[in-house]
């Protein structure tokens, strides 16, 4: 695991020159050795599992495990269900769902869909958004 993720953290770093950063595993799968190694390499937080409560775990490595609010049945992403249904669910619903019972939500998806298809229902959801609540960073939420 550790001939995978640390070549792979250290080209990230190298090309985007970012120090701090977080993670999210394909498919939300949990893998607390890999969270060791990540937090060894300067990773600040995972986005890992769905509750849309919004609650807050921190993994046996001390990173905190900020929950994706915002998703439709079985992980998928919320915004890529709307609009395959058709969107016949309000944007308002949407936002209301990311917010969470914490006051906080997090929204994840695929830059392919979200420069693609998505990209109306993106827009419409952070427009939205911005009349709701406010947006800050990560870096904001965990301080």
């Amino acid at each position: 695991m550790h001939s995978f993720l640390v070549p792979a953290i250290e080209r990230y770093q190298q090309l985007l020159g970012a120090e701090g950063f977080g993670f999210s595993s394909p498919g939300f799968a949990v893998s607390e050795p890999a969270y060791e190694l990540l937090a060894e390499a300067g990773c600040r937080y995972l986005s890992d599992f769905i509750d849309m409560r919004g609650v807050i775990l921190r993994r046996q490595c001390g990173l905190p495990d900020i929950p994706v609010t915002l998703a439709a049945a079985n992980t998928v992403d919320y915004l890529e269900w709307l609009v395959a249904s058709g969107g016949r669910r309000s944007m308002e619903d949407a936002v209301a769902q990311s917010i969470g019972e914490s006051g906080f939500g997090v929204y994840y998806s695929h830059p392919c869909f979200i420069a693609g298809r998505g990209k109306g229902a993106f827009i419409a959801f952070v427009q939205a958004l911005k009349e709701q609540a406010s947006i800050v960073t990560m870096q904001e939420l965990l301080s």
